[in-house]
């Protein structure tokens, strides 16, 4: 398995992962195993890909998962994304409000179903530190408030820390919180 940032011929592949996965697009039984509440469209990513980047797993020539990596202000983000950077003046972390620090935003990420639990949303959050590092100090992500297989992947698994909610068109969220190591280190949670 093999964790880079995306090229332009990762696009579609990306573009197919989060559309395959918009909690829209799945059958109810299929949700608990984890959903995406927004996805972004193929010329959208190949602007996040340009700018601050995509992160990749590949697998066998395939990708197999997928994490943007956005500035706060990207003006094309979901309507969900666009309210809790609004809220990044009311939000703390660490002591300091979100507004106050210098953040960025991560997400959406995607694994594909026959990849999950093996590994792969670890090697993409450590690549994704090793992007970011220098450049930002912390990262915030969102979770739908009923996607528990998210929220435990995330805060469990990766020991992100909640720091808020907020709601947006009628559905819940949680707002995820972590450190970036100034050097790129990336020790996870045993």
């Amino acid at each position: 398995m093999e964790f880079r940032r995306a090229t332009p011929g990762d696009y579609p592949a990306v573009f197919g992962l989060q559309t395959a996965n918009l909690v829209d697009n799945l059958a109810p039984g299929d949700r608990g195993d984890g959903y995406l509440a927004a996805g972004f469209t193929l010329p959208q990513i190949e602007r996040i890909a340009g700018d601050l980047g995509i992160v990749v797993a590949e697998d066998q020539g395939a990708v197999v998962g997928c994490v943007c990596i956005l500035r706060p202000d990207f003006e094309e983000s979901p309507p969900a994304m666009a309210e809790m950077v609004r809220r990044f003046d009311r939000v703390r972390y660490g002591g300091r409000l979100l507004s106050d620090r210098q953040p960025f935003v991560y997400g959406p990420v995607v694994v594909d179903r026959g990849y999950r639990r093996r590994g792969v949303l670890r090697g993409l959050y450590q690549r994704l530190l090793l992007e970011v590092a220098g450049r930002f100090d912390v990262g915030v992500a969102m979770v739908a408030a009923d996607n528990r297989h998210s929220a435990d992947a995330h805060i469990l698994g990766l020991g992100m820390t909640a720091v808020g909610t907020f709601e947006c068109r009628g559905r819940s969220y949680s707002i995820l919180a972590f450190p970036v190591p100034p050097g790129g280190a990336s020790r996870l949670p045993d």
